[in-house]
C-alpha cells in the first residue's frame, strides 16, 4: 500500500486565521478563505498543490492537487481512509477548526488528480471529533 503524506495539514494549520470570534458566518468564513487564497496556489511537498479555499452554506473546503496522478489512477478508498485518519489528528485539535465546527460548518479536504477531476473529499462533521481531546 502507496503511504500518503500529511504535510497539506501543515497548511491548514499555517494559514488558517485564528479569531477571538465565538462563531463564524458564511460571510467571516468567505473573508478567511479569502485571506488564505491570496497565498495560492503552493506547493506544499512534491507532489501535493494547495490551490484554493472556497466556503459554502454548510462547508469550509481546502482544495488540493495531486500533480502526479490522475483521478482514474488513484485507489481513491485507500487515499481516503490513510489522510482521514491523519488529517482527524489535526483537525481535531486546531483551534480554527474547532470554531468552524462551533459554528455549525463541515470542514472538508478536497483533492483532485492532474486530470482536474475529483478522487476524493474528505469530510469533517461537528461532532467528529468529539473522541478526541481538543485544546
Amino acid at each position: 500500500m502507496k503511504k500518503y503524506r500529511i504535510i497539506p495539514v501543515l497548511a491548514l494549520l499555517l494559514l488558517s486565521p485564528v479569531s477571538n470570534a465565538a462563531t463564524y458566518t458564511q460571510s467571516t468564513l468567505s473573508a478567511a478563505a479569502a485571506a488564505i487564497n491570496k497565498s495560492l496556489p503552493t506547493m506544499v511537498d512534491s507532489v501535493t498543490k494547495f490551490t484554493t479555499v472556497t466556503v459554502d452554506t454548510s462547508t469550509f473546503r481546502y482544495h488540493y492537487i495531486i500533480t502526479n496522478v490522475k483521478s482514474t489512477d488513484m485507489d481513491a478508498a485507500k487515499f481516503n481512509a490513510a489522510m482521514r485518519t491523519n488529517l482527524s489528528k489535526l483537525v481535531c485539535v486546531d483551534q480554527f477548526a474547532k470554531q468552524v465546527f462551533d459554528s455549525g460548518f463541515n470542514i472538508s479536504f478536497d483533492y483532485n488528480g492532474n486530470d482536474n477531476k475529483p478522487i476524493t473529499s474528505i469530510v469533517f462533521k461537528p461532532g467528529d471529533c468529539s473522541k478526541q481531546v481538543r485544546n
